[in-house]
């Protein structure tokens, strides 16, 4: 019977226990936000961390210290004016990630390749002749297994994005 009664009381204990939780803080000697309204960003700031250590290799970057990057992205712009769908294949990508439209308009295309932090990795462009098909081809040899966003840009506008998966082979 003691030990039903103390199986119970230890029950009914921990549903009144929370668990811990950690904000992200830090102290520091000045910092602050940045808000730009007319593009729609934000950047968070601090002056006098006392130790940041940033290491980096060809697929990866480590960056210790409390001020660590984070990217949320809530909305990328397209313009919805009257373009032809464009399509994107094969996603995931192991090798060669390909865009292709059978009436592209005259004109110059740019395709930018995004990791998930928002760094832009590569920029490449092509230009179009009036109403032809168009292939662009994106190069993924080299690059880590992840996520990564793609946008094509039409005359330094952007007319669709993206998400794309990479896997190794």
């Amino acid at each position: 019977m003691r030990k039903l009664i103390f199986f119970a009381l230890l029950t009914m204990l921990t549903a009144w226990l929370n668990a811990q939780s950690m904000e992200r803080w830090v102290v520091s000697g000045a910092g602050g936000t940045y808000l730009d309204n007319i593009n729609n960003f934000q950047m968070d700031y601090t002056i006098g961390e006392p130790v940041i250590t940033t290491a980096s290799s060809a697929s990866m970057i480590l960056t210790q210290g409390f001020q660590q990057p984070f990217f949320l992205m809530t909305s990328l712009p397209e313009t919805p004016e009257n373009h032809p769908e464009w399509s994107l294949y094969p996603n995931p990508v192991t090798e060669h990630l390909f865009i292709v439209n059978d009436k592209a308009e005259q004109g110059t295309y740019l395709i930018q390749l995004f990791d998930m932090m928002g760094q832009l990795l590569i920029e490449t462009g092509q230009k179009a002749e009036s109403s032809t098909p168009l292939t662009l081809m994106l190069d993924f040899n080299g690059y880590a297994t992840g996520n990564y966003c793609v946008r094509l840009l039409y005359q330094n506008k952007a007319l669709k994005t993206f998400k794309v998966i990479k896997i190794n082979q």
